[in-house]
């Protein structure tokens, strides 16, 4: 049996030698698993850097279409191996991860398997807030209100799961994670899996800004899977009605602080932690809300996509 090991990548230069590196050093079979890294218009040196591994490491260019989603589509087209595992440039797996997540295709009926997501020592408070609130945890998104699912963080599918469902929807921006894992819930009777031994580390955003963008593209990913999947429960207030609650909110923790104190992060760490996490709370969920609303006033439309058998 072949396992495929797919990575997307763009501007990764910092963070994607740690992946690599432990990826070449997992406690699985070394001619049994094959990289392949897939580069998605980066401007750094991710490419210089990946010549470096060849020819261990596959190295791969999505040009044509930006996102990860397709750069994973693109991994899954070149890939060989029976089954299918995915993490970021930003992740460090552990040793054991690919052994454990192939080990819970054990059971036959089995065509998902994930494993945990856990953040590396924080050094800022941004990735403090972001560890303490579990942001990206497979744990979260398993109780997740619609359907359960896994994070591309760290997931592994069998191949057949492609050529039941077709591949990842490129057109979204964020959640085509989820929208994969629903879909395998929704057409089929593959069953998921969470191997929680089978842990990557991951780099948290650094900076209230970094914060920001990540949850604006989440509130987009939202807004643009209610659209696609019709019965997942929209928001339960309106623009007005959260931004109101938004301001009563930011309003109390002011009274509380005081407005300067709170948004102390803005101008230098605090490094008292209370403040900290009130400031990022409010940032996130100020993002989240500006990119929920925004979201449904860009296009979404379900792609047609070549099984991986056709393509």
């Amino acid at each position: 049996m072949l396992v495929s090991v797919v990575v997307p990548v763009f501007n990764a230069e910092s963070t994607l030698q740690g992946c690599l590196d432990a990826l070449l050093d997992q406690d699985f079979p070394g001619e049994q698993y094959e990289v392949i890294v897939v580069d998605n218009g980066s401007r750094d040196g991710t490419w210089s850097l990946l010549e470096r591994y060849s020819p261990r490491v596959r190295r791969l260019q999505e040009t044509q279409v930006r996102g990860s989603y397709a750069a994973r589509n693109a991994g899954i087209r070149a890939s060989k191996g029976s089954i299918i595992a995915f993490t970021d440039g930003d992740c460090v797996p552990d040793r054991r991860w690919l052994s454990l997540l192939v080990e819970g295709f054990n059971d036959p009926e089995v065509g998902c398997v994930g494993g945990e997501i856990l953040a590396l020592v924080p050094a800022t408070s941004a990735e403090r807030y972001a560890e303490a609130k579990g942001i990206l945890r497979q744990k979260q998104t398993l109780k997740n209100s619609y359907r359960p699912f896994f994070q591309t963080a760290n997931v592994a599918y069998r191949c057949e799961v492609f050529h039941d469902i077709g591949l990842f929807e490129q057109s979204l921006e964020s959640g085509g994670d989820a929208d994969l894992c629903w879909r395998l819930q929704e057409q089929t009777s593959w069953k998921l899996r969470f191997q929680e031994a089978a842990t990557v580390l991951h780099h948290h955003r650094t900076s209230w800004r970094e914060l920001w963008k990540q949850f604006e593209r989440y509130g987009r990913g939202r807004a643009s899977l209610q659209l696609l999947h019709p019965d997942y429960p929209a928001a339960s207030f309106g623009f007005l009605n959260e931004s109101l609650r938004l301001l009563i909110k930011l309003g109390v923790h002011a009274s509380r602080y005081g407005i300067s104190t709170l948004l102390s992060p803005i101008f230098g760490d605090t490094n008292r932690e209370p403040l900290e996490f009130s400031f990022y709370s409010l940032v996130t969920q100020a993002a989240f809300m500006l990119g929920k609303h925004r979201g449904p006033r860009q296009k979404v439309t379900r792609t047609l996509y070549a099984t991986r058998a056709e393509g």
